[in-house]
């Protein structure tokens, strides 16, 4: 697993959780 995989990942967690985070307050 290359480095730049995990910063994809990690991005890809945070994208999410800020999506629901949004749907909630909405």
């Amino acid at each position: 697993m290359k480095s730049n995989d995990l910063v994809v990942f990690f991005q890809g967690i945070c994208y999410h959780f800020d999506l629901g985070t949004k749907q909630r307050t909405s």
